[in-house]
């Protein structure tokens, strides 16, 4: 995993780390399903967004196919063009 976490903890501060730790099952499924739906810069989005990566698996997959569905088939590229895009989901 290439997430860095020290950029996490300057940005949100130890809270959200600490966090990031307590749920780490959680943010590793998290990342495996964005994974399984071709997201390319995961680990990019989980240090610019890591509450979203904190929710139940149950949860993200429901927020995350409803944002597709939303942003329609090209969600890909959509989101590699404009990474704001996920705050939507905060």
């Amino acid at each position: 995993m290439d997430i860095d976490f020290s950029k996490i903890n300057d940005i949100y501060g130890k809270d959200i780390l600490y966090s990031c730790g307590e749920n780490f099952d959680d943010l590793v499924e998290n990342i495996t399903i964005l994974k399984k739906l071709g997201i390319e810069n995961i680990y990019e989005v989980v240090e610019r967004y890591p509450l979203l990566f904190l929710d139940d698996s149950k949860d993200f997959s429901s927020k995350i196919n409803n944002f597709f569905l939303h942003l329609g088939t090209n969600y890909k590229e959509i989101l590699e063009n404009n990474m704001t895009l996920w705050e939507e989901l905060l």
